[in-house]
């Protein structure tokens, strides 16, 4: 029972900390308006910073280590929590809600994240934002 506990707490702790040779050159993640500091901790959308909780802050840099990826719900509560049960999905799709309401702040505007319903979730490849001359038109995404 202890192995696997400890298993699953080195498990999440390689996927949100990599050792210093697999990580890359730089320790910031930018993806459109959206900066990662993984250095430092802290997330920033249009240069302010996002207060987000423990369990936001790691599903958002699981989903950006993994940008273009579909991440399966079983894959991402087994990497937060260790675990996957029924009421973990559930548990994750709030999670995910608020992360969003929190990324998401305009209704049109740009989406980080993409529900793959029944299978999870992706972080979507932004291109970098262009001028704001056109209110009407919807940003480019570019999906991987």
């Amino acid at each position: 029972m202890h192995n696997a506990v400890i298993t699953s707490v080195l498990r999440i702790a390689s996927a949100l900390f990599p050792s210093p040779a697999t990580q890359p050159e730089t320790s910031v993640f930018k993806n459109g308006e959206l900066e990662i500091d993984y250095s430092a901790g802290c997330a920033y959308l249009k240069g302010e910073e996002l207060h987000l909780t423990p369990i936001e802050y790691k599903l958002l840099c699981l989903l950006s280590r993994n940008v273009g990826k579909v991440l399966t719900h079983t894959y991402i509560t087994q990497q937060i929590w260790g675990r996957c049960a029924e009421n973990d999905v559930a548990s994750l799709r709030v999670f995910m809600a608020t992360l969003r309401k929190k990324l998401e702040l305009e209704k049109n505007g740009v989406q980080y994240i993409q529900t793959h319903i029944g299978i999870g979730y992706r972080m979507l490849r932004i291109e970098k934002p262009e001028q704001e001359t056109k209110k009407d038109s919807i940003n480019p995404q570019t999906i991987i």
